[in-house]
């Protein structure tokens, strides 16, 4: 069955002329018709996704057709959009996979009839059969209306690019939604705007806690709401590439305001970029960035513009860019068809991965990706993508993230293949912890000879402290320890250009 294609048999050459149009744009694929008998040969043979026939046609009449297609078990699944005046009783006829539409034709509503057909006939198949295709044929929200009309229970599971989200629904009613590290409204407001990518649903028990509490219908109004007021205010919004930073003293705030500004302001002391500070804030997009307007025209914060920040901290320049990727891709074999390679960031507490991150965040071309595998406490911390670093010619770094727990050593060499380089980061509070870091760090410098950078962010100053931890991780005389003070963000502009230049000096590949 070609499921794009959708077989017209109509007698008005204008209305073929504009549904032929509409429907080629919508990313169906029509095939015309001239009569009756020329219709049953196409469905019988070319099996359509769905046909649209007039109810008086030459040499066969619509229903006649209808009659044939309907009981010929290869394609008695296909659903009809009848074009009649009025409503006849035909034989075979199934309310919800079949429809009637009069004229004038509606293409809004043909396209709409069409969608919610398809979506029938492939529910109709079965409760356990998996209901697939593409947003761009039905959206988010058509979606989840049908599966709550119908009272349905299993995942809906949804793709763009290398985004992946689900929406879990019981008994018709969504209770929770995630997209890639955020979950609940937030996650599922991002979802509805997604027009493109692929859907499935999976008809099953859902066993997952409960954690949206509106109705369906509600919470999609809600949603499609915070989306039209984003399109409609958005130039009023802090540009999301921008710092945020607090203009007063916290202190001298009054007790009685938003509890949503605190916690932005606490937010704010990791995450001062816009859009990682809106990406680690539980609520949703449109409430984070109405919060920072309003925290904006009340003096509370100030907004540093993007091309403050990029002339305050000149990273890379183009050539420097495109030398480090030459000599990356020279280097690791196996890399020239790939578009990313891996920093492993090795650390002794979430929290220090955080802060870090947070001091990155202003860095030009650096971004949060929140593309963690997994992030549990009790494995020790994020594990998986978190951040990406774009290179001039088209490759990402991507800052891997590993927590360093006992046994994790299998699990490290698997994810290796496109690694470039380390980064170790620790502070005071360790103790075994540090002998893991050490491990680990063994373990890969063995498994593929690449740059390390030793990064301490700890309060200790003396220089006994240092040579301590000089001689624990087997530095040279010439690598540099790092210490890491969040007062000081201009640090990482030199643990980066450290790396870079580190990596520029290798010539030996790597397997």
């Amino acid at each position: 069955m070609n499921k794009n294609r959708i077989l017209l048999a109509l007698k008005d050459k204008e209305d073929i002329r504009i549904l032929s149009g509409y429907l080629s744009g919508v990313g169906f694929e029509p095939t015309v018709t001239k009569d009756g008998a020329e219709a049953v040969e196409h469905a019988v043979h070319e099996v359509p996704t769905a046909v649209i026939i007039d109810i008086d046609l030459p040499v066969m009449d619509g229903v006649r057709v209808f009659k044939i297609v309907r009981h010929n078990p290869h394609t008695s699944k296909i659903p009809f959009l009848i074009i009649s005046d009025n409503a006849v009783d035909i034989k075979g006829f199934k309310p919800g996979l079949d429809t009637f539409v009069s004229r004038p034709l509606n293409l809004d509503v043909i396209d709409d009839k069409i969608r919610h057909a398809l979506f029938q006939k492939d529910d109709s198949q079965g409760g356990s059969k998996v209901i697939e295709g593409k947003l761009m044929h039905m959206s988010v929200a058509d979606i989840l209306q049908f599966l709550h009309m119908n009272k349905k229970e299993g995942e809906l599971k949804l793709t763009l690019g290398r985004s992946h989200g689900v929406v879990y629904v019981k008994d018709g009613e969504v209770s929770n939604a995630k997209l890639d590290s955020v979950e609940k409204e937030k996650a599922l407001y991002r979802l509805l705007q997604w027009n493109e990518g692929s859907f499935e649903f999976l008809p099953k028990t859902v066993d997952a806690a409960k954690k949206i509490h509106s109705n369906t219908s509600s919470l999609l109004m809600e949603g499609m709401r915070q989306i039209d007021e984003v399109k409609r205010i958005q130039e009023r919004f802090p540009n999301k590439k921008n710092l945020i930073k607090m203009k007063v003293d916290t202190a001298s705030l009054s007790k009685d305001l938003d509890p949503m500004i605190y916690e932005i302001i606490r937010l704010l002391k990791v995450y001062p970029k816009v859009e990682d500070l809106v990406d680690r804030c539980a609520l949703p997009d449109y409430e984070v960035y109405w919060t920072l307007t309003d925290m904006l025209s009340r003096g509370i914060v100030e907004e540093q513009k993007s091309d403050e920040i990029q002339s305050e901290t000149g990273f890379l320049s183009v050539e420097e860019g495109v030398n480090i990727r030459e000599k990356i891709l020279n280097t690791i074999t196996g890399l020239a068809h790939c578009n990313y390679a891996k920093v492993y960031l090795l650390s002794t507490s979430p929290m220090l991965v955080d802060g870090f991150l947070g001091m990155c965040s202003h860095l030009p071309d650096f971004a949060l990706t929140h593309n963690e595998l997994m992030t549990d406490a009790t494995l020790g911390g994020q594990f998986g993508e978190v951040a990406a670093l774009k290179l001039h010619g088209g490759l990402d770094l991507v800052v891997f993230s590993i927590p360093t727990v006992k046994n994790m050593g299998p699990i490290m060499k698997a994810f290796s293949a496109n690694m470039v380089a380390l980064i170790l980061l620790w502070d005071d509070d360790v103790g075994a912890e540090i002998s893991e870091l050490v491990s680990a760090k063994k373990e890969l410098v063995a498994l593929r000879k690449c740059p390390v950078v030793h990064i301490f962010a700890g309060e200790g100053n003396k220089v006994g402290l240092e040579l301590s931890y000089r001689e624990v991780f087997g530095m040279k005389d010439n690598e540099t320890l790092f210490k890491l003070k969040t007062q000081e963000k201009s640090i990482v502009l030199d643990i980066f250009q450290a790396l870079f230049g580190d990596l520029l000096k290798q010539n030996q590949p790597a397997s």
